[in-house]
């Protein structure tokens, strides 16, 4: 069973969930880039991020959106801490729904594709 499936159970508990999973279940390497939305609420964004050679302990932190990483291809480290061990770097931008903190103190995990 590929890891995406047990993302199934989450996925019931949101408005369009259902359309969102099946989405996320057919990407490909080859799926374009951009953003996909599912509701007012509800959208994937679908990136081809450039890897750093070692992580700068900068995080970004959101308030109104879970910020969902699946991984299609390759493998990636994604580093993550509590933000009570953090000090904020760049203010709160409601627009972007993210602000960024620096952290000494993180955990990690590998991830390979789905």
């Amino acid at each position: 069973m590929r890891i995406i499936e047990n993302l199934q159970n989450y996925f019931v508990k949101i408005p369009d969930g259902d359309k969102v999973f099946e989405f996320l279940s057919g990407i490909t390497a080859d799926t374009p880039t951009g953003i996909r939305v599912f509701n007012d609420n509800v959208y994937v964004k679908v990136v081809s991020p450039e890897t750093k050679d070692e992580f700068d302990g900068i995080f970004e932190c959101h308030r109104d959106y879970i910020d969902l990483q699946v991984v299609i291809s390759g493998e990636e480290r994604i580093y993550y801490c509590e933000k009570k061990n953090t000090v904020v770097v760049k203010e709160y931008d409601k627009n972007t729904d993210c602000e960024f903190v620096r952290a000494k103190k993180f955990s990690y995990v590998d991830y390979t594709k789905m």
